[in-house]
């Protein structure tokens, strides 16, 4: 099933439309916060964030394949552990991180489960966190659309990146950008 650019089009705007509306019902139910979710912006170079960084990022595949992340200070990510678990540290703990994957889970997989009326079934993957100073992140091939939020004054910035999968080619070969050919039957 080839996609043109108008159908792509439609698939990322429902996708950013939904994330809007999961980061919200996430954060309302599990953290009591508003999140305040700003019109979507496109990362045309990689972004290297200055400063410390939080981020997960979970992946999904089927007839899409796509990436989500989400960033926050450590000091936002502190603020949601002791939310969530009553962890009260002011530095960044196995249990902040775990928090912080679970937002992004519960986040992203909202996101999927929603679109999949639109898009069919997608797998999704185990959140990865990365932290530290001067992260920097890259998506071969594409650029993320990002959508910055505000909750409860912090910043937050998801971002996400949708493609169909080419039909031709192994579903696995998405995952190493086109690089990987399945044996063939």
């Amino acid at each position: 099933m080839d996609m043109n650019a108008e159908e792509i089009e439609r698939v990322r705007t429902l996708t950013v439309s939904l994330l809007g509306r999961s980061v919200k019902n996430a954060f309302s139910m599990m953290t009591g916060m508003e999140a305040v979710v700003s019109p979507v912006e496109t990362e045309i170079r990689p972004h290297v964030a200055s400063g410390r960084l939080v981020a997960s990022l979970v992946g999904w595949i089927g007839a899409w394949n796509g990436t989500g992340v989400l960033e926050c200070t450590p000091d936002f990510a502190c603020k949601i552990a002791e939310i969530l678990m009553g962890d009260e540290s002011l530095v960044l703990t196995e249990s902040t991180l775990d928090c912080i994957a679970e937002i992004s889970n519960i986040v992203f997989g909202t996101m999927k489960t929603d679109l999949e009326s639109s898009v069919g079934a997608l797998g999704l993957s185990t959140p990865t966190v990365i932290y530290g100073e001067n992260v920097g992140m890259r998506n071969i091939g594409e650029n993320f659309m990002v959508i910055p939020v505000s909750v409860d004054g912090h910043a937050l910035r998801l971002k996400v990146s949708m493609m169909p999968v080419n039909p031709k080619q192994s579903r696995l070969s998405h995952f190493w950008g086109g690089h990987y050919s399945a044996p063939a039957a």
